[in-house]
């Protein structure tokens, strides 16, 4: 047997606030880690913390949860999988981090979150949506391509809670390592990345729709 650690945190920013207020939720976001000290993560979240609407697929340093003096609120669980879903789930990752460039933050599956609607768009993912798939590779009860809700992740994960509590007394001096979340986008470049990315992501969803339609009336 292998492990795997799902980490559910409450985010030290205005968008994480934000989210926590409109779902209710304690947490409003989660990365999947094959570390017990959650050295790298991966998740779907912004690229960089001044562009919020600008993300994809990205391995997340933990340091991107202390903010000055503020510091997340954490619940690590430890899912006990197969070598064999260990290994494919394995490769489900090092699948996106070579090909990271075509994945896109789900930003209209987010918006209709509230009303737990997932809109299937090729290579685009939530965060939840991103550990959900990820856990039914792993094994475990949970249908691929389904809505996830942080909730419903929480309420499923709930045996497997090794800490809860801030991200400080978990994880000892975190670095950025290769997370690329503090630089600072400027504004014309960071609009333009924004708009093509929202742009692919609306072309993509078209695309899916216009298919979808065709297969029903062949």
């Amino acid at each position: 047997m292998a492990s795997i650690y799902i980490v559910f945190s409450a985010t030290p920013y205005k968008m994480g606030k934000m989210i926590r207020t409109v779902l209710r939720s304690r947490y409003n976001h989660i990365s999947l880690s094959f570390d017990k000290d959650l050295s790298t993560m991966y998740t779907f979240a912004r690229f960089h913390e001044n562009m919020p609407l600008y993300g994809g697929f990205v391995s997340e340093s933990p340091r991107r949860y202390q903010r000055d003096e503020h510091h997340a609120q954490l619940k690590v669980c430890r899912v006990e999988v197969t070598e064999e879903n260990y290994i494919a789930l394995r490769e489900f990752v090092s699948r996106m981090e070579l090909r990271s460039r075509k994945y896109i933050y789900n930003l209209y599956s987010a918006m209709f979150t509230p009303l737990h609607v997932r809109l299937l768009i090729r290579d685009s993912y939530t965060c939840a949506e991103f550990v959900g798939d990820a856990l039914s590779i792993a094994g475990m009860n949970i249908p691929m391509g389904a809505f996830h809700s942080l909730k419903e992740l929480e309420r499923l994960l709930a045996p497997h809670v090794i800490y809860e509590g801030p991200c400080a007394l978990y994880i000892d001096e975190p670095v950025w390592g290769e997370d690329r979340f503090p630089e600072k986008l400027g504004r014309f470049s960071g609009t333009a990345a924004t708009a093509r990315s929202i742009g692919r992501l609306t072309a993509r969803g078209i695309l899916g729709l216009c298919m979808a339609v065709i297969c029903r009336l062949s």
